[in-house]
């Protein structure tokens, strides 16, 4: 889990280094990065620093915004070295299926050594929900017009390093539920799948290669999704 804070700290190096504690009031995060954003700018002018942080190393207290007493240097996941923050919008299906027994599954895709959901980042002038179509359409080969878009599903926040641009890429996914008739599937090479599978619901939430998917898939009400057992 993600979370953010603005510091105005001198020394970047000194916070990587020690972490920050608070003599007095708690320190405001975030939940999204443009609301750390949105505050990180002194009223002299100064533009702070954005820290992504790790939430489960921090003890901060669950109200809204969230506050902690202290950040851990080892839940600063941008500062040594400080690379700035890249907000990255992309989009994804949770293409679901419920078969004739009345087990739920999903579809998922192998990729880079472990099973994910197809998704993709938003093409220019793209709105999430178009973007979500095309790119499971690509990644697992489904016409467009055999793929249905059904509800909104909530976002996942995912951090990692761009090395050549020096910055920490936080990248927010759009998820949306979808349907299909298509049971055959082809692997967008390109893109590295190298495989397509339906997987029970209840695994993918142990099985998903990725913490903040896991995550998201487990908070989710699979009963909310409305589907009907298949014809026998």
């Amino acid at each position: 889990m993600l979370l953010f804070y603005c510091t105005f700290a001198e020394s970047l190096k000194a916070v990587a280094r020690d972490g920050l504690v608070s003599d007095g009031e708690p320190f405001v995060l975030h939940r999204t990065l443009e609301a750390a954003q949105a505050v990180c700018r002194a009223p002299d002018g100064r533009k702070g620093h954005i820290l992504v942080l790790d939430g489960t190393r921090i003890a901060y207290a669950r109200v809204q915004p969230p506050t902690a007493h202290a950040i851990a240097p080892h839940a600063i996941l941008n500062a040594k070295p400080h690379r700035p923050p890249l907000a990255i919008e992309a989009a994804g299906g949770y293409v679901v299926r419920r078969t004739k027994k009345g087990n739920l599954k999903v579809l998922t895709i192998f990729r880079r050594g472990v099973w994910d959901l197809p998704k993709g980042k938003l093409d220019p002038g793209e709105t999430p929900a178009q973007a979500a179509l095309r790119e499971v359409s690509e990644e697992v080969g489904i016409p467009l017009n055999r793929l249905h878009l059904g509800q909104p599903l909530g976002i996942s926040l995912h951090g990692y390093i761009l090395p050549r641009k020096r910055r920490y890429a936080v990248k927010t996914t759009h998820w949306f539920a979808m349907e299909t008739d298509v049971r055959d599937f082809t692997p967008q090479k390109k893109e590295g799948i190298e495989a397509v599978a339906w997987m029970k619901w209840k695994k993918a939430a142990t099985e998903l290669g990725y913490e903040s998917l896991r995550r998201h898939i487990a908070a989710l009400d699979p009963g909310a999704l409305g589907l009907v057992p298949e014809p026998s």
